[in-house]
């Protein structure tokens, strides 16, 4: 008997050596998420109040536009540059900036030319970016991918 106690213990404790999940070690930080690459978008919208619907406001911007990259550097410098598309004589780099997570990594703070905005992260994955900037009443919706 004594000797089945022996084995079912073993036997449990190797089972839970190798069914343990590695996610904590394996997840990736959002900072190393957004880092990794540069962001495209490919959904803005807006609403103006809370009774009012949504504004798709990616279908007016132009195609030569649809295509620019934003991208968030690990010194935490901000590009916003044309794509391979530019439109007409445009520079290469649109805008810049710097960026920063908040404590909790839950928000984006950009600043480019002394003003700085809250983006609050709805998703973030390695193939997916959606912000959420509240401006009073009114919320932009934007949606980037790599």
């Amino acid at each position: 008997m004594k000797q089945y106690i022996t084995t079912f213990a073993l036997i449990a404790f190797i089972t839970g050596l190798f069914s343990c999940k590695k996610d904590a070690a394996e997840a990736i930080s959002p900072f190393k998420l957004l880092t990794a690459d540069v962001w495209i978008m490919t959904a803005n919208t807006s609403q103006i109040d809370p009774d009012s619907s949504p504004t798709d406001d990616f279908t007016g911007i132009q195609d030569c536009a649809k295509d620019d990259e934003y991208q968030f550097l690990s010194d935490g410098k901000y590009y916003h540059t044309n794509g391979p598309i530019p439109c007409g004589a445009e520079p290469a780099i649109l805008s810049t900036g710097n960026w920063q997570l908040s404590a909790d990594e839950r928000s984006i703070f950009l600043t480019i030319s002394s003003i700085t905005n809250q983006y609050e992260i709805v998703e973030l994955t390695k193939d997916k970016l959606v912000t959420r900037q509240r401006m009073n009443s009114a919320v932009r919706i934007h949606t980037y991918k790599h």
